[in-house]
């Protein structure tokens, strides 16, 4: 039993374990060398009976901001211990590295990043095990939109705020994360010093934990269902946006389109974590589609700025394709307008919501419109936004679907607008 630096201690795990089940406190253990793991293990299956209260195994699998040390092997440390103590709660963090005044590139990383979060969800998404994730107070400031997220996942997901010595710490980030987060996902280990400042700032706010509700919403109007047709593919989804992970096909599906339908508007927000990087035009990062039984519709966006839209035949035996080009961007929103007649696509490059400073080309816009070959009344297949075997994720944010349904209301309205039309224009030429 000892902490880093040290390796070595006068006191053993017995003899830890069996002075702290004297006590109502919860106990936790942290694994610095994955031996480590299933002799302890082992230790606590001897004296599994007289441990009544709370036991965290934590250890620090993913790497995290500015860390150059090795994280613990995590699929070995989540079997383990799933195996041979399940009923213990998994502590799974992120290795860091944080010092005052240390200039790049030794410490360009000022937040807990979405590659990072998405690294270690592919580990835990599935466990059985409750699962609490310690973050470093420093950076919740820059990620606290984020954590939040996290804990929306599951509700057996937390998060542990620690404090590292020396560490300077925003705390309106600690009051931002109380003000939005739920207060039964979030725990505190921190000093008395910072713990005092907290609850000073909490006080001045005068706002309840969780009063202030998200941070933001994604979705409205129609629901959505996930639909992944490879293993190698994961979206994790809750009320604040949707991440597409993986190099497989994955992607949100609107279940239930009306047959008949006027017009739709689709508009979002779409976010290329791991950066910019190089596809070709078969590979679009971001695709969305829609169509009927005869006609697809098509539109790719990449991260590289390249835009496509498509409109082909199912039978491929005809298509139209145009094309658009935006500034390289790790983030654009995007409106889609389909009237029946022709699509309307604009894409705008903006500041992602983590994003520490603007982007070079931010309001930089591109609009893309294509005539339909042959116009449709029906909306029978699904629209689907999504990727489709492109190794970068996305997440999805701020979507909203909105349809005009057809009606023979509108018609007639249409009908006799188109009447009183040609009336007027018979007078007037008269």
């Amino acid at each position: 039993m000892a902490h880093p630096p040290a390796k070595d201690s006068n006191l053993t795990l017995e003899e830890w374990l069996t002075s702290a089940v004297k006590t109502d406190r919860g106990m936790k253990l942290d694994f610095k060398e994955i031996a480590a793991v299933e002799p302890a293990m082992q230790q606590l299956l001897t004296m599994d009976e007289t441990l009544h209260a709370p036991l965290w195994l934590n250890a620090d699998i993913c790497s995290g901001p500015n860390s150059e040390k090795n994280p613990v092997d995590p699929e070995a440390f989540i079997g383990i211990v799933a195996q041979l103590f399940p009923r213990s709660v998994l502590s799974l963090g992120w290795t860091t590295r944080w010092v005052p005044n240390l200039s790049p590139p030794l410490q360009t990383v000022q937040q807990y990043t979405w590659t990072m979060i998405l690294d270690m969800l592919q580990y835990c998404f599935d466990v059985e095990q409750a699962v609490t994730f310690p973050v470093r107070a420093v950076w919740v400031y820059s990620s606290y939109d984020k954590l939040i997220w996290l804990t929306e996942l599951r509700s057996d997901y937390t998060i542990t705020v620690w404090h590292g010595m020396g560490d300077v710490v925003r705390v309106l980030g600690l009051v931002n994360l109380r003000q939005h987060g739920d207060p039964k996902h979030i725990y505190y280990d921190l000093p008395d010093t910072l713990k005092s400042r907290f609850n000073d700032s909490l006080q001045e706010n005068g706002t309840e934990a969780g009063s202030k509700g998200l941070p933001y919403t994604w979705l409205q109007g129609p629901q959505w269902k996930t639909v992944q047709t490879s293993p190698t593919a994961s979206i994790y989804r809750n009320r604040m946006s949707a991440a597409i992970t993986g190099d497989g096909q994955a992607f949100l599906e609107f279940e239930h389109p009306p047959e008949l339908y006027t017009s739709w508007t689709l508009s979002g927000q779409v976010q290329f974590v791991e950066g910019l990087q190089r596809v070709t035009e078969n590979d679009f990062m971001l695709k969305i589609s829609a169509g009927d039984d005869e006609t697809k519709l098509l539109l790719g966006l990449a991260s590289t700025g390249a835009v496509l839209l498509r409109q082909y035949s199912t039978d491929n035996k005809t298509a139209v394709t145009v094309h658009g080009l935006l500034p390289p961007s790790d983030c654009y929103r995007f409106t889609i307008i389909d009237d029946k007649i022709s699509v309307k696509a604009t894409f705008v490059v903006v500041r992602c919501k983590d994003a520490l400073k603007p982007p070079g080309f931010l309001g930089y816009d591109t609009v893309v419109e294509l005539k339909y070959q042959r116009a449709w009344h029906s909306l029978k297949n699904s629209v689907q936004l999504g990727k489709y075997h492109a190794t970068t994720d996305l997440i999805i944010e701020d979507l909203k679907l909105d349809i005009v349904e057809y009606s023979h209301a509108n018609a007639c309205r249409a009908s006799v607008y188109l009447l009183l039309s040609l009336l007027t224009f018979i007078t007037l030429n008269l």
